[in-house]
C-alpha cells in the first residue's frame, strides 16, 4: 500500500500524456511492473519525528518525484512543489529502468520546507502536453501517552486513511516484536503489551505513522496512481 515508511523520503510524481489503455494496479512497495500506460502518478512526502530520550526532533525527509508517460521516463517536465514556506522547483536527476519500463526522478536534495500536519501541500507538473496537479492536507501531529508496562498509545491529531505501527526490540536482541503490516490501525492506537514482553533490562523503539493516500487529481493520471502524505514518529522506551 505504501513504500514510505522505510525509505524516509518525500516523493511526488505526476506526468502529462495521453493513452487509451490505462493499466489498473494497487499502490506498490516498489516500481510496478508493468508501469501503467498513460499519466502514471506515484509519490510520497514524509515528515519525520524521532525521540531517543532527549526530546522530539522534527525533520523533513527530502523530496523525490518519479515520472513515467506511457511506460517511459519523462525528463523535460517542470515540477513545482508548494509548501507553506513557498514554492520549490525540483530538478531532474536521472532515469531508472525496470525490465524495459522506465521512470524519471526529480528531487530536491536539500529541502527548504518543513512538514506541518494539517497544512495543505501541492504539486504541479508541466510539459509540452499540459499541466496536472494535486494537493492535500498532511496527516500527523502524533503524540504519545501511557507506558509500555501498561498501555502505550499513539494518537494523530490529523489521522490518515492508512496508519501503521511497529515495535523493534533494540536491545538485547534487536528483533521486530510487532508490525501492523497492511492493516490500517487508525488513531488512537494502543500498542499490544506483548510487543514489550522482553525481560528487563530491555530497550524498544516504537514507531507510528499517520498516512493518507489520495487518488484524485486535476488532470487525467492512470488508474492506480496515488499521492501519499505521511508523518512517522519513532520513540525509544526502556525498562
Amino acid at each position: 500500500m505504501k513504500r514510505l515508511i522505510v525509505l524516509l523520503l518525500a516523493s511526488l510524481s505526476l506526468v502529462s500524456c495521453t493513452s487509451s489503455i490505462p493499466t489498473p494496479i494497487t499502490i506498490p512497495t516498489g516500481p510496478p511492473i508493468p508501469i501503467p500506460m498513460g499519466n502514471y502518478v506515484l509519490g510520497t512526502i514524509v515528515g519525520l519525528v524521532s525521540d531517543y530520550g532527549s526530546g522530539p526532533v522534527t525533520s523533513f525527509g527530502g523530496s523525490m518525484v518519479l515520472i513515467a508517460c506511457n511506460q517511459q521516463a519523462v525528463t523535460d517536465a517542470t515540477v513545482v512543489f508548494t509548501a507553506p514556506s513557498g514554492a520549490v522547483t525540483l530538478p531532474y536527476l536521472y532515469s531508472m529502468t525496470y525490465l524495459g519500463y522506465s521512470e524519471a526522478e526529480y528531487a530536491a536534495l536539500s529541502p527548504t520546507w518543513s512538514y506541518v500536519p494539517g497544512t495543505s501541500y501541492s504539486l504541479s507538473v508541466s510539459d509540452s502536453l499540459g499541466t496536472v496537479s494535486a494537493s492535500m492536507p498532511a496527516p500527523g501531529g502524533i503524540t504519545w501517552s501511557g507506558l509500555i508496562t501498561s498501555t502505550l498509545t499513539a494518537t494523530a491529531a490529523y489521522k490518515g486513511n492508512y496508519d501503521s505501527a511497529s515495535v523493534q526490540e533494540t536491545s538485547p536482541t534487536g528483533s521486530l516484536t510487532y508490525n501492523s503490516n497492511t492493516t490500517n490501525v487508525g488513531s488512537p492506537f494502543n500498542f499490544p503489551g506483548s510487543a514489550f514482553s522482553a525481560a528487563a533490562p530491555a530497550t524498544f523503539t516504537a514507531s507510528y505513522s499517520a498516512s493518507t493516500t489520495q487518488t484524485s487529481f486535476t488532470g487525467s493520471p492512470a488508474t492506480g496512481s496515488a499521492f501519499i502524505w505521511s508523518q512517522s514518529y519513532g520513540k525509544v522506551f526502556g525498562k
